[in-house]
């Protein structure tokens, strides 16, 4: 499809995924209303910023740090508008016809596109009589958004929307919003807008393959999400060992319009049922993960998620459940678990493996933009998309031992969490995490394990220091993206060699510490109380 880009009306794009109970919508009339800012991390392009990024994470990935963000430049425009236009696919038994003219809401959209996929919720018939203002060919865009206040900003509940966030739509509350757009297109002096011509419609693409040969060498692969982490992360990590044959990326705007790289790309958020992979890389949205990953076991295939594994005890019960059923195994990306530091602690603290070793951290977090995705219901709170990285750790240190109690408490500004576990092998746990603090390098953490006397010390997964009672037992320090390489490096060797997947119970572990801390801390929020206990 073609979207407007930098005063461009450029081809190439692949269209939206249309769901079975989605419209088509073929806009011919387009009229921004505001420009959506804080939907994403958008960085300014600072020498001190590079260069303290080359510090911490070495030139090759600030290079492709730096490329990946200037890749996402076309996708972080995004803006409410309405319009007009006409009905072309719609599903079986809808009251809308094909062909039917509708004034449409587009809540979180491109400065213009030709066509758009939205629920029927946002979308209204309309009577073409006395609207001369509609072009017979080509696409009439009003470009600048009106200035507008808070308060004058009538589309203000739908701002930003997506049908992934877990907001629901009010059919009455929208048939309100569109009879507002309808005034407001009926009011605009179009004599000010840009005819965009058409030159005839580019064919509808959701999914585009590409024609070559398999490799045999390397298992069959699909990545679902191609955000900064696929980019910097996963895909420079796995091309070795496994061929990813397909990409999956629901905004259109975030494929690249110079697809050279031989992948097949697609804006549905799962396979299709004649896509057939052995490997599954999971990097999306967080509520999408086990539903994916449950979709590839049920191939027998092997399934890479990363972290949150699930945002739902019912997520995870289906996921532990399929694991039970089919031969396909599961990986989850915790880095921490991967750590250059792991074996030289368990040796300098004296402990076998199951033994206890007690965990205190601080933990900084960088600022979520107001409307980003993390704030989503669906994607539950920082404490599962964020804090499960330590609790993991912490869990994985003890041998996944049971958690027999957890605290919660929330500074009175909620800048602020504080959380604590223990296990029944005697380890005790306490996180702190906050967001606020210097932004130079990004997220950071100190923390703290101890055991039989000992003490060790890892500074932003950079440095290591291991002490006793009277001495010093070594110093070490490693780039900060090593057990980033080293995961996807051990798992995609693992996978060609047919090696064993996690476990239940290293699968289980995590997820479920996270989510008790989760309920609860919604629950003591009803009742105004601060703390939670297990």
């Amino acid at each position: 499809m073609r979207v407007l880009i930098r005063c461009r009306f450029t081809d190439a794009f692949l269209d939206y995924h249309r769901d079975p109970s989605d419209y088509l919508v073929e806009t011919v009339v387009w009229k921004n209303l505001e420009r959506l800012q804080g939907l994403y991390y958008e960085r300014p392009k600072s020498p001190w910023m590079i260069w303290n990024y080359l510090w911490d994470i070495g030139p090759r990935q600030t290079v492709r740090k730096a490329l990946s963000r200037h890749q996402e430049r076309y996708r972080n425009e995004k803006y409410v508008a309405c319009g007009v236009g006409y009905v072309r696919e719609r599903p079986d038994g809808s009251l809308l016809r094909d062909g039917a003219l509708v004034v449409f809401l587009a809540p979180c959209h491109p400065l213009a596109a030709e066509r758009i996929v939205l629920p029927v919720e946002l979308l209204k018939v309309v009577n073409p009589d006395g609207l001369s203002f509609i072009p017979t060919q080509g696409l009439l865009c009003q470009t600048e958004p009106e200035d507008s206040t808070d308060a004058s900003r009538w589309w203000q509940s739908v701002r930003g929307w997506n049908p992934h966030s877990g907001i629901g739509l009010s059919q009455p509350a929208c048939d309100r919003l569109l009879d507002q757009a309808f005034d407001s297109l009926k009011g605009t002096d179009w004599a000010k807008a840009v005819k965009l011509p058409s030159n005839g419609r580019s064919m509808v693409q959701s999914r585009v393959g590409v024609a070559r040969p398999a490799n045999l060498q390397r298992k069959s692969t699909v990545l679902f999400g191609y955000g900064n982490y696929a980019k910097n992360i996963i895909l420079p990590n796995v091309r070795k060992y496994l061929d990813v044959r397909c990409i999956h990326e629901i905004d259109p705007l975030q494929i690249p319009l110079n697809r050279t790289v031989h992948y097949g790309w697609a804006t549905a958020p799962k396979a299709s049922p004649d896509e057939k992979y052995e490997v599954f890389l999971i990097a999306g949205y967080h509520h999408t993960h086990a539903p994916l990953a449950i979709q590839g076991l049920q191939q027998n295939a092997c399934v890479v998620v990363e972290k949150p594994i699930a945002t739902s005890k019912g997520q995870l019960v289906g996921l532990l459940d399929a694991m039970s059923r089919y031969q396909g195994k599961v990986f989850c990306c915790f880095h921490k678990r991967y750590s250059a530091f792991n074996a030289p602690a368990r040796k300098d603290l004296q402990v076998q493996l199951g033994e206890p070793i007690s965990y205190h951290c601080i933990v900084y977090e960088v600022p979520l933009p107001p409307m980003h995705w993390y704030r989503w219901p669906s994607s539950r709170s920082r404490l599962i998309t964020n804090g499960c990285h330590w609790i993991d750790h912490f869990l994985f240190l003890n041998n996944y031992s049971k958690a027999t109690a957890c605290h919660l408490h929330h500074a009175s500004d909620r800048s602020a969490i504080t959380c604590s576990i223990t296990l029944a092998n005697g380890a005790f746990f306490t996180m702190v995490m906050t967001y606020r603090g210097s932004e130079r390098i990004g997220p950071q953490d100190y923390i703290e394990l101890r055991g039989n006397g000992r003490t060790v010390r890892i500074v932003n997964e950079t440095e290591y220091w291991a002490e006793a009672k009277q001495r010093i037992l070594r110093k070490k320090k490693v780039n900060k993206m090593h057990s980033y390489e080293q995961m996807y490096r051990e798992i995609s060797q693992q996978i060609v060699l047919n090696g064993a997947g996690d476990t239940a119970a290293s699968v289980k572990g995590a997820v479920e510490v996270g989510l008790w801390l989760e309920d609860r801390d919604e629950r003591s929020r009803l009742e105004n109380n601060g703390c939670a206990s297990l």
